[in-house]
């Protein structure tokens, strides 16, 4: 006997529909952007955190924070797969979810 009872007895759920896999919209991955920025991150920093998580090198023909660096990292934020590594406190210079939210709220009140 190595079915589970519900495999044996024809019991199921409804598969969960998931709408999101491995892509996320545009306005998620700017807001993962804007929202490093508001942590005072220079476009910089977010493109040497983005670029160790998805392991490309950052264009050396970039130099400028804005546009070029910026327009980078929201380039490189297409690759979503790497966003939720970036998110994390571990990578995100030990800001924990609570600190980024914290920080924003103080910063829009």
């Amino acid at each position: 006997m190595d079915r589970s009872f519900s495999d044996r007895h024809g019991y199921s759920g409804a598969e969960p529909d998931i709408s999101i896999r491995e892509d996320a919209p545009d306005f998620l991955r700017f807001q993962v952007a804007s929202i490093a920025e508001k942590c005072d991150l220079r476009p910089g920093e977010i493109r040497s955190i983005v670029c160790n998580v998805l392991l490309e090198v950052p264009d050396s023909r970039n130099w400028s924070e804005y546009p070029n660096i910026w327009d980078e990292v929201l380039g490189l934020l297409q690759h979503w797969i790497g966003i939720k590594f970036m998110t994390s406190p571990k990578l995100s210079g030990g800001l924990s979810t609570a600190d980024l939210i914290s920080k924003l709220d103080l910063e829009t009140n």
